[in-house]
C-alpha cells in the first residue's frame, strides 16, 4: 500500500505544482488519469459523446488527436493541459523502451516542431512549452520556456528511470548537460506539457519525491518571487522547521531570503547565478586559485557567525545546531555580502567543517565533469578535510538515511544499475579496444625491430667477410714472421753461448779482484793500528809535557809570593 501511494505522489507531480483556479471545472481525457484525479476532476474516454458542460481546464496525456475532443468541451477563455512524450527525447537515442520512435514514425510520439505544427493547424497559436525532467510522468523538476536551465543548473541532474526492456547505450545525463551547453535543451527533453491559452505565472518548479512523505515540498519559481511549498498534510511541520531554522540563522547573523508567510517559505527571485554556480563557472574557467579564495573568503563567514557556539574535538569545531543546507548552491554573493536561502535542515552537534565537505562535495555530484579540472580528493585537501572524509561520508548517509523514501530510493537504484553497466560494457570494450591497439603496436614495434636486426646482420656478414680476408693476409704474415723467428732463433742461441762464457769470465776476475780488495783492507787495518799505537805514544808525551809545565807554573807563582 505505502509503496503504491509513493509511485502515486510521484507521478501525481505532473500536475500538482500547477495554480489551477478556485471551484475550477476540470476534464480529464483518458481513464489513465483516474490513478492521481481528484475528486472533483470529470474523466472522460475519447469515445464518450455525452458531456453538456464546458470546463475551465482540460487535460490530454499522448493522444494529440484528443485535442479535438477537448476544443468542443473548453469554454471560451478554458486552458488545456497538453502532455506529450518527445519523440526525439535524449532518452530514446541512450536506448529507452521507446528508441525506436527514433526511426519510425508514431502518432503518439512527435518531436517539438511536429506538435507545434499540428497546434497551428488546429487552431492553437497562444500556448507555452513546459520541459519536464526526467520525463512528465515521473516530474522532479520542471523548466519553462521563461526559465531554461544553463548546463551546470544542479537541478538539470535528474536521474531517469528505465524498464527491463531498455537497452541503454550511454548516460543520457552526460548527454543532455552537453545537449544544454549547446542550446538545443528544448529539442532533446523527453518530455512536454504544453499549456494551451496560458494562465499560469509559474516559470519552475521543483520536486523532491525521493524523499519521506513527511519531508516532500514543492518549489515554485515565479517572476518576481519563490514560493515552497508542502504536497501533502504530513510535510507541513517541515515549513514549520524551516520557519524555525530561519530565525536561528538570522539570529547568529545571516542574512536569509526566506520568510514564512500562510504555512509557505516565500523569498524574492533573484535573477542572478548562485554561489555554486559562479564557483563551477571559475573552475571551469581555469581559475583554481581564484575559486578557492572565493571559498575560503565563504567558509571563514560561516565559521565567524558560528564561533560562539562551537566546541572544539579532535581539530574539528563542534556546532551545537548545523544547518547543513549552508551550501553552495543555496548561497547568492550579491555586492560582496553572503546571502543564503532554503535552510530545510539542522543537525545537532555537526562539525561546521561538514558544512564545507558537504558544499564542495555537491559540486561532484551535480557535475562530474569538474573531477578533469579538479580531482575532488585534491580539493578536499587542500581545505583539510580529506582527513575526515570517512567520517564526513558516514554522517551524509545517515542524514540521507533519515530523509529519503526507501521505496522510492530502491527503484532508482534499480534503475542507475542500468547505467553502471553501460560504463562496465563500455569499459570492458575499450579495454578490449585498447589490449588490440597495444598488440598491433608492438607487432609494428616487433616488425620495426626485425628489419633492423636484419640490417644489423647484413652488415655484420661484410664485416665478417673483411675480416677472413684480414685473416688470411695475417696468417702468411705469421708463417713468415714463424719463419724469421726460427733463423733468429738459431742465431741467438750462438749469441746465448758467447754469452755465458763470457760471463764466466767476468765472474772469475771478480773473484780475483774481491781477493785482492780483502788483502788491501788487510793491509789498511794493519797500518789503522799502527797510527793508533804512535797516537797513543805522542798523547801521554803531550800529557808529560803538560804536567811538567804545570808544576813550573806553580813554582813560580810560590816564588812570587815569598
Amino acid at each position: 500500500m505505502e509503496e503504491n501511494n509513493a509511485l502515486k505522489s510521484i507521478e501525481a507531480n505532473c500536475i500538482s505544482w500547477y495554480d489551477f483556479k478556485e471551484n475550477a471545472k476540470i476534464l480529464a481525457i483518458g481513464e489513465d488519469w483516474r490513478k492521481i484525479a481528484k475528486d472533483s476532476w470529470t474523466i472522460i474516454d475519447e469515445n464518450a459523446q455525452n458531456l453538456t458542460e464546458k470546463f475551465d481546464y482540460i487535460l490530454v496525456k499522448d493522444k494529440i488527436g484528443n485535442l479535438k475532443i477537448a476544443k468542443q468541451y473548453l469554454k471560451p477563455d478554458g486552458t488545456i493541459l497538453l502532455f506529450m512524450n518527445n519523440r526525439f527525447g535524449i532518452a530514446n537515442f541512450a536506448g529507452a523502451d521507446d528508441f525506436r520512435s527514433i526511426c519510425e514514425e508514431n502518432s503518439e510520439l512527435l518531436s517539438k516542431s511536429e506538435i507545434e505544427h499540428f497546434l497551428k493547424k488546429e487552431g492553437f497559436s497562444n500556448y507555452k512549452f513546459f520541459y519536464p525532467l526526467p520525463q512528465y510522468d515521473i516530474v522532479n523538476v520542471l523548466f519553462s520556456d521563461d526559465y531554461l536551465p544553463e548546463y551546470h543548473h544542479s537541478k538539470l541532474m535528474n536521474r531517469n528511470l528505465y524498464d527491463e526492456n531498455a537497452m541503454l547505450v550511454f548516460d543520457e545525463l552526460k548527454a543532455l548537460k552537453q545537449i544544454t551547453k549547446s542550446g538545443e535543451f528544448k529539442s532533446f527533453a523527453n518530455s512536454y506539457l504544453i499549456e494551451i491559452n496560458p494562465k499560469t505565472k509559474i516559470q519552475f518548479a521543483s520536486f523532491n519525491h525521493a524523499r519521506k512523505k513527511e519531508f516532500r515540498l514543492c518549489t515554485k519559481v515565479y517572476q518576481d518571487y519563490v514560493v515552497k511549498e508542502s504536497t501533502n498534510p504530513e510535510s507541513q511541520k517541515h515549513i514549520e522547521n524551516m520557519k524555525k531554522n530561519i530565525q536561528d540563522l538570522k539570529e547568529h547573523g545571516f542574512e536569509i531570503l526566506d520568510r514564512e508567510e500562510n504555512g509557505k517559505i516565500i523569498s524574492p527571485y533573484i535573477a542572478k547565478p548562485n554561489f555554486y554556480q559562479v564557483i563551477l563557472e571559475t573552475i571551469h574557467n581555469g581559475k583554481i586559485e581564484e575559486a578557492y579564495e572565493l571559498i575560503e573568503k565563504w567558509f571563514a563567514f560561516i565559521k565567524t557567525n558560528f564561533a560562539k557556539d562551537c566546541e572544539k574535538s579532535d581539530n574539528l569545531s563542534i556546532v551545537k545546531c548545523g544547518y547543513i543546507d549552508l551550501v553552495f548552491e543555496n548561497t547568492f554573493l550579491i555586492e560582496g555580502k553572503f546571502v543564503f536561502f532554503d535552510q530545510e535542515w539542522m543537525t545537532e552537534d555537526l562539525p561546521v567543517e561538514f558544512i564545507l565537505y558537504r558544499a564542495i562535495n555537491n559540486i561532484y555530484v551535480y557535475d562530474p565533469e569538474t573531477e578533469r579540472k579538479i580531482p575532488k580528493n585534491e580539493f578536499l585537501k587542500k581545505f583539510h578535510l580529506f582527513e575526515y572524509l570517512g567520517l564526513f561520508e558516514k554522517i551524509e548517509s545517515e542524514i540521507q538515511k533519515n530523509i529519503m523514501d526507501d521505496f522510492v530510493m530502491k527503484i532508482y537504484q534499480d534503475s542507475a544499475r542500468l547505467i553502471k553497466d553501460i560504463k562496465d560494457l563500455k569499459q570492458a570494450r575499450n579495454l578490449k579496444d585498447d589490449e588490440l591497439r597495444d598488440k598491433i603496436k608492438l607487432l609494428e614495434i616487433e616488425e620495426k625491430k626485425k628489419e633492423e636486426y636484419i640490417q644489423q646482420l647484413t652488415k655484420e656478414k661484410g664485416d665478417l667477410e673483411a675480416k677472413a680476408k684480414l685473416l688470411e693476409t695475417e696468417e702468411i704474415k705469421k708463417e713468415k714472421y714463424i719463419e724469421q723467428l726460427t733463423k733468429e732463433k738459431g742465431e741467438l742461441s750462438s749469441k746465448e753461448r758467447r754469452k755465458a762464457h763470457y760471463i764466466e769470465q767476468l765472474t772469475a776476475e771478480k773473484e780475483d779482484q774481491m781477493n785482492n780488495f780483502k788483502k788491501v783492507d788487510a793491509q789498511k787495518d794493519e797500518i789503522i793500528q799502527h797510527l793508533n799505537e804512535i797516537i797513543k805514544v805522542k798523547d801521554h808525551q803531550i800529557e808529560v809535557y803538560e804536567n811538567m809545565k804545570a808544576v813550573k807554573l806553580v813554582k813560580k807563582l810560590r816564588g812570587n809570593k815569598n
